[in-house]
């Protein structure tokens, strides 16, 4: 009878608060196990009270470490076509995109091999360090750092630098008018309000720092605050239209990066942050995401993705795989090599009208595999097919989620057209967790989808990854 009451309970209180799935199931040893929205028990020192606070706001903890894998010696028994009998892979480099953004890397203007990162942190008489912001940020950069280069099968040399002290305003922080209550709802976030002290409190800060930092070799800059910054004084500004003059050199797309200790000091739950700063403003400010909430967010403000996401055949839904989706698993390994993390080399490109079998390996083991599969259906839209386990930053993902992952490049580099469209499998999991169609969404040994004329089935499966063939479909 008492088993019965706290089922009847539990189901009430779920009416009424959103919980991580399993929150209220034993934890499992392996976070490989079970819903990507568990614990993670291997979960780094300096990242368990993120994760524990994570858990409890109620949020879900994402991945906070890397998990090297190697590739299995067992084959698959099917025969690959050659790459002699493919298309060669400038016909998969997606038209209108490609050399544009291959430009822009070379140029330094988007994220690519070889990119520095510059954090300029500041304090102010209302706010002010006695710390060294090299110590204070660590392990944030640390992780920053880990997810671009660690993540890369090619050497990417990701830094991110930061001064040894903090730069004084001559202002105070609340003076601005920056906090949480100068960002208005808007229905569409591309309208947000820039609030005219944003670039004022930007310009003091570049003044201060100017003398003593060398923006000649930085790609980008962040102006971060102070740890002790409550949102009330300060949250996160998307500057990417804005410029500003150094002694070296115009910097673009400027950030100005709410400091992410806050939810130390200055977040209780999510039910008391929806009083306090309204649904959008708390659920949008704290996560959980860490490092890959900061790839993501600077993945779009870089300029490098615009890439928003959905599901055929589920209109209000969104694509639950990648850093630039989801942001619990690893790169999509389409963004890779659009990152320049992984060679042409390790890209096949088949003919939409011309049955081939191809064998993907995992895209999260490290090493210069075929990793990607691409099939450009017209001018506007490239199918891709990789292959998911659980390495990487994908660690997390259980095994019956597992399998090959089959998306498009849709209009991709036409500004806020570019979406990145999950083709999910029909198939039923059964008690498989998941949070909706995309997380289980990925095809077993058997599955078929069809998009573009363009069907992808998987033929056989296995640690080795999966073996698809392709033939032309409804």
């Amino acid at each position: 009878m008492k088993a019965k009451l706290l089922v009847m309970l539990l189901a009430i209180l779920g009416s009424f608060i959103v919980v991580p799935a399993q929150a209220v199931t034993a934890l499992p040893l392996d976070p490989r196990v079970g819903d990507r929205c568990e614990k993670d028990p291997k979960v780094p020192k300096a990242w368990k009270e993120y994760q524990d606070i994570t858990w409890n706001y109620p949020a879900c903890p994402h991945p906070y470490r890397y998990v090297s894998g190697k590739l299995t010696s067992k084959t698959p028994k099917t025969v690959q076509n050659t790459r002699s009998e493919l298309l060669s892979v400038d016909q998969c480099m997606i038209a209108n995109f490609w050399a544009t953004k291959r430009a822009e890397q070379s140029r330094g203007e988007v994220l690519g091999p070889n990119y520095t990162l510059q954090l300029v942190p500041f304090q102010s008489p209302d706010y002010k360090m006695k710390s060294n912001p090299q110590d204070d940020y660590k392990v944030w950069i640390k992780a920053f750092e880990d997810v671009m280069n660690k993540s890369s099968d090619l050497p990417f040399n990701f830094k991110v630098v930061v001064p040894d002290k903090y730069f004084m305003l001559p202002n105070t922080l609340k003076s601005y008018e920056i906090g949480y209550k100068y960002w208005e709802d808007y229905p569409d976030p591309r309208d947000k309000v820039v609030q005219p002290g944003v670039m004022r409190l930007v310009q003091d800060v570049v003044t201060a720092a100017d003398p003593q930092i060398d923006f000649s070799k930085a790609n980008h800059m962040w102006i971060i605050g102070p740890p002790t910054a409550n949102r009330k004084d300060l949250i996160s500004w998307d500057l990417y239209k804005y410029t500003i003059q150094t002694q070296e050199k115009l910097m673009k797309r400027l950030y100005l990066a709410q400091n992410p200790f806050d939810y130390k000091f200055d977040l209780k739950n999510r039910s008391q942050n929806d009083k306090k700063y309204g649904k959008m403003k708390s659920n949008y400010i704290f996560d959980g995401s860490g490092a890959l909430g900061w790839s993501h967010y600077w993945g779009h403000s870089s300029g490098t993705f615009t890439t928003f996401a959905s599901v055929q055949g589920y209109p209000d839904q969104m694509m639950d795989w990648g850093i630039m989706q989801k942001k619990d698993s690893d790169w999509l390994a389409l963004h890779k090599w659009i990152l320049q993390m992984i060679s042409d080399d390790q890209v096949r490109c088949a003919p939409k009208d011309k049955v081939t079998t191809h064998w993907l390996k995992p895209s999260t083991i490290k090493g210069g595999y075929e990793k990607l599969l691409m099939v450009p259906i017209s001018s506007s839209d490239y199918l891709a097919v990789e292959s998911i386990r659980p390495y990487g930053y994908s660690y997390k993902i259980p095994k019956c989620q597992q399998g090959a992952l089959v998306y498009v490049a849709h209009l991709y580099g036409q500004g806020f057209n570019e979406k990145t469209i999950h083709v999910p499998a029909t198939t039923k999991k059964k008690g498989c967790p998941g949070r909706g169609p995309s997380e289980l969404g990925a095809l077993v040994k058997g599955d078929s989808v069809s998009y573009g004329g363009v069907r992808i089935t998987v033929v056989e499966a296995g640690d080795f990854g999966d073996v698809v063939r392709v033939e032309p479909g409804v």
